[in-house]
């Protein structure tokens, strides 16, 4: 029996085209942003300039998942490839803006978040503006593996600890609200 070259040139082909095209995946991938309602709490009076004095620990919930509908309707938990904080604004509440009592007496803020024994950080500012202010916008970002575990608990406890440039004379109210990148995909 003789095989002709153009009839194993044309099997070859075949072949290789269909065990190529077999070796690829599509992946469909989308990014989410979620900036769900804030959490109030109070920041107490705080006379130490020493480094890291707490001036908010308290627990917070975000339903990730509730979020997430509101925004496309079609993606869950299982969905989730990244999930990370891209921003945190801190922000006083119905208190005035005083030369004492302002979020200018803070030269360096760390948030943390924790829940069910993890802990991350999940921003810092190490030289914050002096200028009297009543809002911070705290950059984001934190390794996904972090935050997918704490964020997919009913609950989580936000830390926010602060260095003061001077001493503030009365609580604050204040408030912080987190916006969230996530990717999903199939």
């Amino acid at each position: 029996m003789t095989i002709k070259p153009g009839t194993l040139l044309k099997a070859s082909i075949i072949l290789l085209t269909v065990f190529a095209s077999c070796k690829e995946t599509e992946s469909i991938k989308r990014d989410i942003i979620i900036t769900p309602a804030g959490s109030e709490f109070t920041i107490p009076v705080i006379s130490n300039t020493n480094n890291g004095q707490v001036a908010g620990a308290f627990e917070a919930s975000v339903d990730i998942e509730q979020e997430m509908h509101k925004v496309t309707g079609e993606f869950g938990l299982d969905n989730i490839n990244d999930l990370r904080i891209t921003a945190l604004k801190l922000e006083l509440v119905d208190t005035p803006i005083m030369d004492d009592n302002n979020l200018g007496n803070f030269e360096g803020i760390q948030v943390e978040i924790s829940s069910a024994g993890k802990k991350a950080t999940l921003a810092r500012v190490t030289d914050n503006s002096s200028a009297k202010s009543g809002s911070i916008m705290v950059p984001g970002g934190v390794p996904t593996a972090d935050l997918k575990d704490i964020l997919n608990a009913p609950s989580f406890n936000y830390d926010i600890r602060v260095k003061l440039r001077k001493p503030t004379t009365k609580e604050l109210k204040a408030k912080v609200t987190a916006s969230y990148t996530i990717t999903v995909g199939f």
